[in-house]
């Protein structure tokens, strides 16, 4: 017999190794087994997101349903980035504004905040949503990061297209 809080840390070993099938398999173990408790919030949204690596066509529904059930959790926050890059990934950019536009980046890494960002102004750049996409990409440029080039150049396209040839520079 294994305790259900040892079923809930191995399915989380899983799931930083990206065994996402196996962790999958075991958090649901771990809700069958365990009494209510701040794990089994947990456990419901590592489902949902492993259902989303491996695109199980229930990942939306199961997100949906873990954000309904448990609104006040951070864990919902990272539910709508996870969604907003689920949808960026497969390029369906308005699905990823509408998510990325429902998380909260105060419940988001330094990392993911600037990913959040970047691949938002992306969305509505592709979107021909300018107004939108121009203030995102001006933000990710102040710093140094994986994506302050390429916001540089969004961001001067932006600005030499609306005839703001000082800034576009």
């Amino acid at each position: 017999f294994i305790e259900p809080s040892e079923t809930y840390y191995r399915a989380k070993e899983l799931y930083s190794h990206d065994k996402y099938a196996a962790a999958q398999k075991g958090f649901q173990d771990f809700l069958e087994k365990s009494t209510y408790s701040q794990k089994q919030v947990q456990a419901e949204y590592y489902i949902a997101s492993c259902a989303l690596h491996l695109q199980q066509t229930q990942a939306d529904y199961l997100f949906s349903e873990f954000v309904k059930n448990n609104p006040t959790s951070a864990k919902a926050q990272h539910a709508y980035y996870e969604l907003g890059n689920h949808y960026f990934n497969k390029k369906d950019y308005l699905k990823a504004i509408e998510y990325y536009s429902k998380s909260n980046p105060s419940h988001l890494n330094d990392d993911e905040k600037l990913s959040r960002q970047f691949n938002l102004g992306y969305s509505h750049f592709t979107q021909k949503q300018i107004g939108e996409a121009e203030p995102l990409f001006d933000r990710v440029k102040r710093t140094e990061n994986k994506y302050q080039y390429a916001a540089y150049y969004y961001s001067g396209y932006i600005k030499f297209k609306s005839e703001n040839y000082p800034e576009a520079l």
